[in-house]
């Protein structure tokens, strides 16, 4: 007899770890401390992780797993926070294995697989040569490969999953060597999803919002191409790292808000090109605020946000009442 699967909010505890070291880095900035790198990077994976874990391995049976990659991914030592994407690659391999044993046939997302397997090598060469462009790769890895199911659903966009991801993630991993890659990928890639095909886009809000996101990657990718000093690294973790994680994230966690979503690359992108903090800061309010009803205690027990819920409920009487 097969067990029943319980969810539960995963994400959440990942998620506010996130924000309060984005915050205690954004301190950094004020006080003048030199830790405002590594608690931005920190709080990226967290909740990159987070969001990892709540779309491929949200069930209670692998909790205690999902418990020690957080403290290890908190720790701030680079050592632990690799050991701690090392817990999650074999969470996630053994969450594979449990839906292939129910019989269960899909795509494998080979981008999103890799990226924590790629996370334990990326914080394992930081610790010996505190390069922050080689913990981009499995950043970039996540979020290109969990955002081609949100642009596929928004904009009728080409799947890319299963072997159809390799020459991608061959690529990225070859950013490892020639980090100008990163941005140049980013340019690219939109034009693979939409290869050959046409795109289905309405005009409404939820299709605003994801080709802003589309648009605001491309930017983000060449004006990181054609700038130098910090701004590779900064056009990255803002114009692409933090649009992508923002987008996917509101969709998965708050679809209904998504409409509301285009805001977001704007306000990133004006950070990008002003580099001052505050737009950022504005956005992260803006996504908050959007994803609201998925971040309380009824979504941590049950791993759903209570507006699913309760808008569940009102269909199923509006169709009673059609019955009658």
């Amino acid at each position: 007899m097969k067990s029943v699967i319980e969810p539960w909010g995963v994400y959440i505890p990942f998620i506010y770890g996130a924000i309060a070291y984005w915050a205690l880095g954004a301190l950094q900035i004020v006080i003048g401390g030199n830790l405002h790198p590594l608690f931005m990077m920190s709080g990226a994976y967290l909740f990159y992780v987070g969001m990892m874990f709540r779309l491929f391995a949200p069930a209670r049976k692998y909790m205690v797993g999902h418990l020690v990659t957080l403290v290890l991914l908190l720790s701030l030592i680079p050592v632990l926070i690799g050991a701690g994407m090392g817990v999650a690659f074999m969470i996630m391999m053994w969450a594979i294995g449990d839906v292939m044993n129910y019989g269960s046939k899909f795509p494998i997302n080979y981008l999103v697989l890799v990226s924590s397997l790629a996370g334990t090598v990326s914080w394992y060469v930081f610790s010996f040569f505190h390069d922050f462009y080689v913990l981009e790769v499995p950043l970039l890895l996540y979020v290109l490969g969990v955002n081609v199911g949100i642009f596929s659903a928004t904009l009728g966009a080409r799947p890319l999953l299963g072997k159809k991801q390799i020459p991608l993630l061959l690529t990225i991993l070859a950013s490892y060597f020639f980090p100008s890659l990163i941005n140049l990928i980013t340019v690219v890639y939109p034009f693979l999803l939409i290869r050959g095909r046409t795109l289905r886009v309405g005009i409404n809000l939820t299709t605003l919002s994801a080709l802003l996101n589309v648009g605001a990657i491309v930017f983000s990718g060449i004006f990181g191409l054609f700038e130098g000093g910090l701004y590779p690294l900064h056009s990255f973790t803002v114009g692409i790292m933090t649009v992508l994680l923002m987008s996917c994230s509101t969709y998965s966690l708050a679809r209904y808000n998504y409409g509301w979503e285009w805001l977001i690359p704007l306000l990133l992108v004006v950070d990008l090109i002003t580099f001052t903090g505050i737009p950022w800061v504005l956005a992260l309010l803006l996504y908050l605020y959007l994803v609201r009803n998925a971040l309380g205690l009824y979504s941590l027990k049950n791993g759903i946000s209570s507006r699913f819920i309760s808008q569940e409920g009102s269909s199923k009487h509006q169709r009673q009442q059609g019955m009658k």
